[in-house]
């Protein structure tokens, strides 16, 4: 009975099973991230913050007038999800900060389409004179 325990496995696709020689875990690292879990999690760690990065950098262009009130509303938008996450209890500090990255690059995207949009359609615009 005791072999077929030690024996039994997880049926895993290949490509996700590891050999723990492979996987090397800083046991300092998930002390710190244990702790801050059950203090509520309201730090990071080091490595929390390199994998999140120290800042999030946002352009838009100012010269397509016509663009800037959608713009306005993408900032309203980002600010409402920046509100949310600070406020909200569920999650990790993280996970909360992470949604704000990824929307704050959904913003990024936005912007650079429809500023492709525009320009496309100066240079077709211009083409036909």
């Amino acid at each position: 009975m005791q072999q077929d325990r030690d024996q039994r496995t997880i049926a895993v696709p290949y490509s996700l099973k590891l050999d723990k020689a492979m996987v090397k875990v800083n046991e300092a690292e998930w002390d710190k991230a244990r702790k801050l879990n059950a203090n509520g999690g309201n730090k990071l760690t080091e490595v929390e913050k390199e994998l999140l990065g120290r800042a999030i950098r946002l352009e838009f262009p100012i010269i397509y007038v016509s663009l800037l009130p959608e713009i306005a509303d993408l900032f309203r938008e980002l600010a409402d999800t920046i509100d949310r996450a600070l406020e909200s209890q569920e999650g990790t500090l993280r996970s909360r900060l992470a949604q704000i990255k990824y929307e704050a690059r959904m913003f990024q995207g936005i912007v650079r389409d429809r500023r492709a949009e525009l320009e496309k359609a100066e240079r077709e615009e211009s083409q036909k004179r």
